[in-house]
């Protein structure tokens, strides 16, 4: 399906082999290699006349990565991002710089603010709260 106009279209332009990077298996990089299909978008008017077909939970367009080991990414950059995050990626055999995970983190959607919880005056604990007739003293030395 042309993900300009909807259109389906079965009229093959070419092949070509992609290469996604995947989560590790034993700390062992994964690479997969998938032939793709361009097609021809049905459309005569359309400026981009061709397309790759994409598969469901795997790629997205342009991605180098599967769209697993992006989820991983992104939580680890929101966790972490900088040093810290780039050390974790190496550990899990999915190595990026600080910067990517940076740029990762930009292009998450921003947070729905309509649902985050109002934050409430905070009540002192019992530890903090006084009794009548019960007078707290210094507890300082004398001398």
């Amino acid at each position: 399906m042309c993900p300009a106009c909807g259109t389906l279209s079965s009229r093959v332009h070419s092949r070509y082999v992609r290469q996604l990077a995947d989560t590790s298996v034993s700390g062992r990089p994964v690479l997969i290699e998938l032939q793709v299909r361009r097609f021809r978008c049905g459309q005569r008017l359309r400026r981009q006349a061709t397309f790759a077909e994409q598969v469901d939970g795997l790629t997205v367009r342009h991605g180098r990565r599967s769209a697993g080991l992006q989820t991983v990414l992104e939580r680890v950059a929101v966790m972490l991002a900088g040093r810290a995050g780039t050390r974790l990626s190496q550990t899990l055999a999915a190595g990026v710089s600080g910067s990517t995970l940076l740029r990762l983190i930009r292009r998450l959607p921003e947070p729905d603010t309509s649902t985050t919880p109002t934050t409430r005056a905070s009540r002192p604990t019992a530890r903090h709260r006084r009794r009548p007739g019960h007078h707290h003293h210094g507890g300082g030395i004398c001398g």
